[in-house]
């Protein structure tokens, strides 16, 4: 036989970078990436509602000026010089004041089994076996709660088909202990052994990488991996471009505006910083004197991009003034290219065509089960209750619209408290309706003689019992005859 139970939920504590252990469960502080000194641990921010507000979007020179004071966004500064707040979390996570996870508290973790115990380890809820929340004869298990301990002769009578518990026939009754994975692995139910179970337990806390876990292993993809040369990642807000803020886009030259618009350095002339009869040399770093002017039309240049205008006498130029960004010979347009078209939604198609910005939905970028909805923030299980339909009558299926996942809730309970396939029941097969008990003590006649025998009754799933014959002589136990040949 494997290790404990004990022993397997302190390899998952292990895992998740915790130091101390309760019940099964841990035991740790709640997930709380937040500052200290918060009354609840420092878990808080927004859940979901990141830049929903509806006030209108700030001018920007880079990131840095697009600071909403709220954790739970990425604050970067637009192609078109205004400011964007993305939700920093997926639409099925939670944002605990600036960290993602599927859980802040364990109040988000009830998975609806009155015998585990839930917490959230790191972001990530954790659903514990406790034997003790169940009668002496009785076992818990994950799917259907406290159910009997099933009577058996060897270990094959004990399969309860979970790929995480070791079954064994111990004084004729069935053991169920946890799988025992080895350090640095976990037991994720229907799966076995593996790295992770799910995407939450692969965070690195890293907004430059991409954490997903995949066929049981974490994968920690570099966020702007097949960007352009040059193109690097910026650590307080995971955006990809050649810029993190205006400051990385200093041309030394003190009559240009210097800005870091969605990753991408622009240097345009300020046609406020030259006196009157002047106007912003590149080439000399500086304002200079200025030939006369008379119109606009007397203020020309050989970029595309640039608008020149007559000011005291002195021409001035702006790059693109009424928005967007200078494509080269293509002048001014919304976008350049793909890449300016980041609506921080990770699961869209961000294309630029004809100077224009389109997002399309892909649903194929969030995996299996989920779909692409950006007015929700990205990948989601579900919009609406049917969405969770999982073809079991067992269970109650609904939609959670706060985290946009499923919840399949067991039904089955009380005098009914097993799922056979579509039905609630008190019995599934004939093993379940097995007493506990040794042999049922009674004299033995001459001849043949005959013994109760216990079986489900398929067509109600109630427990009933029939009389058997036996072949020889032999005493009555919890299955019928406990020796001798019963025909057939």
């Amino acid at each position: 036989m494997k290790s404990s139970r004990v022993g397997h939920w302190l390899r998952v504590c292990a895992l998740l970078g915790l130091s101390s252990f309760a019940a099964y469960a841990c035991g740790g502080s709640e997930f709380a990436a937040g500052g200290s000194g918060s009354p609840d641990g420092g878990i808080s921010g927004s859940t979901g509602s990141a830049g929903s507000s509806s006030a209108p979007a700030k001018a920007c020179s880079g990131p840095e000026d697009c600071d909403d004071q709220d954790p739970c966004t990425i604050d970067q500064c637009g192609a078109d010089g205004l400011c964007k707040n993305g939700p920093k979390c997926d639409a099925t996570e939670k944002c605990c004041n600036g960290s993602c996870g599927e859980c802040c508290t364990k109040t988000d973790c009830d998975d609806g089994v009155s015998c585990t115990d839930d917490d959230c380890l790191s972001g990530a809820c954790a659903h514990a076996p406790n034997n003790a929340s169940c009668a002496a004869d009785e076992y818990c298990t994950a799917a259907n709660g406290c159910r009997k301990k099933e009577a058996c002769s060897v270990a094959a009578d004990c399969d309860d088909m979970d790929l995480c518990t070791d079954d064994s026939c111990t004084a004729s009754l069935c053991d169920h202990t946890a799988t025992d994975c080895g350090a640095g692995s976990l037991c994720c139910p229907g799966v076995g052994c593996a790295e992770c179970c799910e995407d939450s337990q692969c965070n690195d806390n890293d907004l430059c990488t991409d954490d997903k876990c995949v066929a049981g292993k974490c994968q920690n993809a570099p966020h702007c991996a097949g960007n352009i040369a040059g193109t690097s990642c910026c650590p307080a807000t995971g955006a990809c471009g050649a810029c993190c803020s205006a400051n990385d886009c200093n041309d030394q030259i003190d009559c240009t505006k210097d800005s870091c618009t969605n990753g991408t350095c622009s240097n345009t002339i300020d046609p406020t910083a030259c006196p009157a009869g002047s106007s912003c040399d590149v080439n000399a770093k500086t304002c200079v004197q200025t030939a006369q002017c008379v119109k606009d039309g007397d203020c020309t240049s050989s970029d595309p991009c640039q608008v020149g205008s007559c000011v005291s006498g002195s021409c001035s130029f702006a790059t693109c003034p009424s928005g967007g960004k200078c494509c080269g010979a293509s002048g001014c347009a919304t976008c350049c290219g793909d890449s300016d078209c980041d609506d921080l939604i990770a699961c869209t198609t961000d294309t630029c065509s004809a100077g224009s910005c389109s997002n399309t939905p892909n649903n194929a970028a969030c995996g299996t089960g989920l779909s692409c909805d950006p007015k929700n923030g990205g990948c989601i299980q579900c919009s609406q209750n049917s969405d969770c339909n999982d073809g079991s009558g067992c269970t109650e299926d609904s939609c959670d619209l706060s985290t946009h996942k499923c919840v399949n809730k067991s039904m089955c309970g009380g005098s009914t408290p097993l799922c056979c396939g579509s039905v609630c029941g008190a019995c599934c097969a004939d093993i379940d309706c097995r007493a506990s008990t040794g042999p049922i003590a009674q004299a033995t006649p001459i001849g043949s003689k005959t013994c109760p025998q216990p079986f489900c009754d398929l067509s109600s799933h109630t427990c009933s019992s029939k009389t058997v014959t036996c072949a020889q002589l032999s005493t009555c136990c919890a299955t019928g005859c406990c020796s001798g040949i019963q025909p057939g």
